[in-house]
């Protein structure tokens, strides 16, 4: 029987074509952004019951409009959430970034043209209602990255309770001071200004 060295071959100098490494097929993770997440759950009833913060038919068609009409703000609203939230906390410098997007959603909603009739909501109470909304799908869906339950809720009501403070601000009236009084108050320093001089 013949072998490697009775045929002229040395065995030490044979080389081998490299190892053919199979790797099993990468499963495709669709990675949902803020806006697809909201899109889904806009569709379907179900999802709009487990996130049943206080949104109205007027809310949901204000969602929509803002989804087809301005959808980079929802994408601000996600990377200003992912860039703040530190492990599940949010730091009081963070907080005017958070009033900002409160802030932006008010001055879109004036700027979004709906019907008399169909605007049946204070501006600032949609801002508010839609804001909770948004937060919560943020932190419950996990764009917001926060693996305990309990701190999530906690997040949620903390933006919660800073939502309810901007929105009540909202509501202020400007204070106007009495011409009357406001003449009287004009003669008073005058006077003053003068009886310094003299």
């Amino acid at each position: 029987m013949d072998t490697w060295s009775d045929n002229g071959e040395d065995l030490e100098n044979v080389v081998l074509p490299p190892p053919v490494i199979i790797q099993p097929p990468k499963k495709t993770t669709a990675n949902r952004n803020l806006l697809q997440k909201i899109e889904a759950i806009i569709a379907s009833y179900e999802l709009q019951e487990k996130y049943s913060t206080e949104l109205t038919i007027y809310s949901l068609t204000v969602v929509e409009k803002l989804i087809k009409t301005k959808p980079e703000f929802f994408r601000i609203v996600e990377s200003t959430l992912v860039r703040n939230i530190n492990g599940s906390t949010l730091n009081a410098q963070d907080v005017p970034y958070i009033i900002s997007i409160i802030s932006q959603l008010y001055n879109l909603l004036f700027s979004l043209k709906f019907d008399n009739s169909q605007q049946v909501e204070v501006p600032a109470d949609t801002c508010g209602h839609l804001l909770k909304f948004i937060f919560s799908v943020a932190i419950r869906e996990k764009i917001v990255k926060i693996d305990d339950e309990t701190e999530a809720t906690l997040l949620i009501l903390c933006c919660n309770n800073i939502i309810d403070a901007c929105t009540k601000l909202l509501k202020l009236k400007p204070i106007e001071p009495k011409p009357e009084r406001l003449k009287e108050v004009v003669k008073e320093k005058v006077t003053e200004k003068v009886n310094q001089c003299c």
